[in-house]
């Protein structure tokens, strides 16, 4: 191979490296979670027009209807995470909660689905976990803040004593 054909060969093997990595940089990306406020940089009560900046446009919307009203669920890959909308105050849709089942949005010191609820205690602050059970229904539960009207809670659903899904919203009912 003649030298220039040797650093040809050798910047396209670069560039595909190159592309390949960041292609798996992406893939591995977490986004951040604040507690009892926001999910991959989502806050709660941004209107459609401020996520949509954040994030783009949603992979999936879907409207629906449920005991508190009519709702709309966007869906986004980046951060592989559901945010609903409600009507706020002035009649305009904005977020009221969001949630995951993905590893991809990590909180305090790494806590994200995936994380043992022992870990789970020591990394959140103010956080209460307990065992709901109703009729034929038993889950297990880790959150902050309280289940008033009104309030805002961070709910982690457990699943063989590891986080299985993050939930940040308002208390509707």
């Amino acid at each position: 191979m003649r030298t220039s054909s040797r650093l040809a060969f050798v910047a396209a093997l670069a560039a595909a490296f190159a592309v390949s990595a960041a292609a798996h940089a992406q893939d591995d990306e977490r986004f951040p979670l604040v507690v009892d406020r926001s999910m991959a940089g989502v806050e709660l009560t941004m209107t459609k027009d401020q996520v949509r900046s954040l994030l783009g446009s949603p992979t999936e919307s879907r409207r629906a209807d449920d005991p508190f009203g009519r709702v709309q669920r966007w869906y986004f890959k980046g951060p592989k995470a559901h945010y609903y909308f409600r009507r706020g105050a002035d009649d305009e849709p904005v977020v009221t909660a969001m949630f995951t089942r993905r590893g991809f949005v990590r909180g305090p010191s790494n806590a994200g689905v995936g994380t043992p609820e022992s870990a789970l205690r020591g990394r959140i602050d103010g956080l209460t976990c307990e065992t709901f059970t109703a009729t034929g229904f038993r889950r297990r539960s880790c959150y902050t803040g309280s289940f008033a009207p009104g309030q805002v809670v961070t709910a982690f659903g457990m699943r063989s004593d590891r986080v299985g899904s993050i939930l940040v919203g308002f208390v509707i009912d």
